[in-house]
């Protein structure tokens, strides 16, 4: 399978979507059991123009809210909106994986970076501490160009060009959760979720988990498998930028990456997870872990006739 890209003509690739079941956000309420309905208001009708901390969010907050996680772990923190979100509307304790020093696109920029004016860098940061400068952008004299500094008497620095600084590096992963005062409740790992190694944290598990790191489908089929490894039976875990609906993912290479490892994962979703399903009109879809004590039917069919192959086996060779 390619890296990011399914054909969208391809037969499997068709059929593979019209297994995948749709809800709309009125029927979380009756999946997960819930006594409120979700009164989910995108900002937008454009699919396309769906963002995080307007749109998806609101179903974020919902479930979290009813479900209450105690330990909720996060892939991709950014800005840290998704992480404040659940703590601010549960009891969690949140744990975050993110690159120290941010994602790097293959042509070698920042994945994410804002462009702004040192004026406006000067008012942003000035009593809190200032991100990494990637680059400076134009300007006719470099002297004292530092954002952040003033000369002895009046002189500012120019302004005649303009800053670069990564939003998803170093102090600015989660500030968010920190301006709000909830860094007790927040831990931070700085780490590739490729190498990550979970096995200190298998043993007490997840309640909840949100996958929005690396959109590639290498990234997100590794955080997927380590997701379901790490949720506690019965949990929920939830998966950002998955939106199947031809308009944005023809167009967004971030839902492609994630469509298509989904699409790879079905086997292993089918028998992981008791449930799992794209919110309508959203790019999510949440998924929960099953419980121990349930198998499904073609599970068990598989072990009994391993276990016969077996038993005829160890019978003709007596």
């Amino acid at each position: 399978m390619g890296k990011n890209s399914i054909d969208m003509a391809d037969e499997a690739f068709s059929a593979a979507l019209a297994k995948l079941r749709t809800v709309s956000a009125e029927e979380l309420k009756e999946i997960f059991g819930f006594s409120t309905s979700c009164n989910y208001q995108p900002t937008t009708d454009d699919l396309r123009q769906l963002k995080m901390p307007q749109d998806d969010i609101q179903i974020l907050k919902y479930l979290v809210k009813n479900l209450n996680p105690q330990r909720h772990l996060e892939f991709g923190t950014w800005t840290g909106a998704g992480a404040l979100a659940v703590l601010q509307n549960s009891n969690a304790t949140v744990w975050s994986i993110n690159l120290r020093d941010g994602e790097i696109t293959e042509g070698g920029q920042p994945a994410y970076a804002e462009t702004i004016s040192p004026a406006e860098f000067r008012n942003r940061f000035s009593n809190k501490p200032a991100p990494e400068i990637t680059r400076k952008i134009g300007g006719t004299d470099q002297k004292n160009t530092d954002p952040l500094s003033l000369d002895n008497g009046n002189e500012v620095p120019r302004d005649d060009y303009v800053i670069e600084y990564r939003t998803d590096a170093r102090g600015m992963i989660g500030h968010l959760v920190h301006e709000a005062g909830l860094s007790d409740r927040f831990h931070q790992i700085y780490a590739d979720s490729k190498t990550w190694d979970i096995a200190k944290y298998q043993r007490r598990g997840f309640d909840t988990v949100l996958i929005d790191g690396g959109h590639d489908n290498e990234t997100v089929l590794n955080d997927s498998r380590k997701a379901i490894a790490l949720a506690k039976p019965g949990g929920t875990i939830i998966w950002h930028d998955f939106c199947p609906d031809p308009s944005v993912y023809e167009v967004m290479s971030s839902c492609q990456g994630v469509v298509a490892a989904i699409l790879e994962l079905d086997e292993t979703l089918a028998t992981e997870l008791s449930d799992y399903f794209w919110v309508d009109q959203t790019w999510m879809l949440v998924g929960r872990k099953r419980t121990k004590s349930f198998a499904p039917a073609y599970f068990l069919r598989q072990r009994i006739g391993a276990f016969f192959s077996a038993f005829l086996r160890s019978w003709k060779e007596q």
